[in-house]
């Protein structure tokens, strides 16, 4: 009976463990995220937010305007060496760009922070950022305060993410901003 028993343990210790969703999704980094990039098409470029999904060379080619007929093929090309990788698997692969519209100095960047997929729904999370800047250096001290840096800018970020034919959702995290305390 013992060697019997034995005999068994050996087996189920022979059989790989089954991989855990996790392992399975090893090459999708913690956030979500393939690749990102400062990217936009020119229609992004107007007043208020907006998003641009792209599920294939086609539509990408339009978005840039790009013509012809290697237009797909082109805009892939392009797009792809933008965001730092070899080539972009439409069949596994979509590109999504959110994009805040013009904006002021209160805005300088648009950062992405993760993408995640429940459902069949993809949902980015994204921030809203003004960067820290540096007063310029000043002739004289003479008590006024400095004027104002920055000026007006279209910022975005365009990601590669796994793709999904469900809705695509957006969640602004942009950290309010504290009262003034003005009496």
């Amino acid at each position: 009976m013992v060697p019997m028993v034995l005999g068994g343990c050996v087996l189920l210790m022979s059989v790989p463990a089954p991989l855990p969703d996790q392992a399975k999704k090893a090459s999708l980094p913690p956030d979500g995220v393939y690749s990102r990039v400062y990217w936009q098409p020119p229609a992004a470029l107007h007043r208020g937010s907006r998003h641009f999904v792209f599920r294939d060379g086609k539509a990408l080619a339009e978005a840039m305007g790009i013509t012809g007929s290697a237009a797909d093929e082109t805009a892939t090309t392009k797009i792809a060496e933008l965001l730092g990788v070899k080539t972009i698997d439409w069949q596994k692969q979509m590109i999504v760009t959110v994009a805040a519209g013009l904006r002021g100095a209160d805005v300088e960047r648009l950062t992405i922070s993760r993408a995640i997929v429940k459902d069949d729904v993809l949902t980015l999370y994204y921030e809203l950022r003004a960067e820290d800047r540096l007063k310029p250096p000043a002739e004289k001290d003479d008590g006024k305060p400095s004027p104002k840096l920055g000026g007006f800018g279209y910022p975005a970020e365009t990601v590669l993410v796994p793709r999904i034919e469900g809705a695509i959702r957006l969640k602004d995290e942009t950290p309010a901003k504290p009262a003034s305390n003005k009496e």
